[in-house]
């Protein structure tokens, strides 16, 4: 019983002498990073360096994904491409990419299917 006290004694002493200070600790999510495209498949990624580069730079939910992953959506407004002139006035601001035979390909909406999303073919 004594060597308990003795113990809590030295542990109270320890406490007071050698105070600890708790420093919260923000984890790091800039808003723009490189790693979010590094993360994509091999194929996306492939199509994102083609056209901006090496350096470009993700924002957060650039690449949203559906179906346990067999869809993946890029929201390009969310890019940065360092290389401008890899980005055509032809690129649209969204883009989907379906797993087809364990590849993702880029999907391109028929006119059939955005007749019967918005009564009318799409605009060319």
């Amino acid at each position: 019983m004594q060597r308990i006290a003795n113990m809590l004694v030295c542990a109270g002493f320890l406490g007071w002498a050698v105070p600890a200070y708790a420093v919260p600790v923000v984890p790091s999510d800039p808003p723009m990073s490189a790693e979010r495209i590094a993360s994509l498949p091999s194929e996306i990624r492939g199509a994102i360096v083609a056209r901006c580069g090496a350096h470009a730079e993700a924002g957060r939910y650039f690449a949203t994904y559906d179906d346990n992953s067999n869809v993946i959506r890029l929201d390009n407004s969310l890019l940065y491409c360092p290389s401008a002139a890899g980005l055509g006035s032809g690129s649209s601001r969204l883009q989907t990419f379906i797993r087809h035979g364990g590849r993702y390909v880029l999907s391109r909406p028929s006119d059939s299917h955005l007749r019967g999303l918005h009564g009318r073919t799409r605009p060319n």
